[in-house]
């Protein structure tokens, strides 16, 4: 179900953000928000259980100075810097979920390491994707570049992290 979930919230706001202006942008961010969640509520539910406090702390220094350093490096200002902050935040979680499983599958029972690696590297594509979207939005980047490479990242990262869950459940 949460799979399932974060795939078509995934794909509704990909849809929504071929649409031009900020209702579009929002919307699909919004969406993508949203099919994250479910992500990290299916990643992170298995990944994070028994973790340590030290560790937590660690992972919430490390996941807002990422989301800081790309808000900062992407140009992102004014009455968007919040939503995009919390946005690049859920974004980091859903990397550390990755992240987490990686760590954590060496020494115990939390799915096999090749799984965790795939779904790092979708998550991590995720983030790339939605950053090249950032940039068309907010930067330079060309919008042929940035729309071959956002759709090209966008669907490697979803596969992977349909294949990831699906050989966790």
């Amino acid at each position: 179900g949460l799979l399932i979930a974060g795939q078509l919230f995934g794909f509704a706001g990909d849809t929504m953000l071929l649409g031009k202006g900020f209702a579009f942008f929002a919307g699909g961010i919004g969406l993508f928000l949203i099919g994250h969640i479910f992500y990290i509520s299916l990643f992170g539910g298995i990944s994070w259980k028994g973790l340590k406090p030290v560790q937590w702390i660690i992972a919430v220094v490390c996941m807002l100075a990422a989301t800081a350093g790309l808000i900062l490096c992407i140009g992102v200002s004014g009455t968007m810097l919040a939503p995009m902050g919390v946005y690049g935040c859920t974004l980091m979680v859903l990397i550390f979920s990755g992240f987490a499983g990686v760590i954590r599958s060496k020494s115990v029972s939390v799915g096999k390491p090749a799984t965790w690696w795939i779904i790092l590297c979708g998550a991590v594509l995720f983030a790339f994707s939605d950053s090249l979207i950032a940039v068309r939005n907010f930067g330079t980047l060309s919008p042929f570049m940035s729309g071959f490479g956002v759709m090209f990242t966008y669907l490697v990262a979803q596969t992977l992290l349909a294949i990831g869950g699906t050989r966790l459940i």
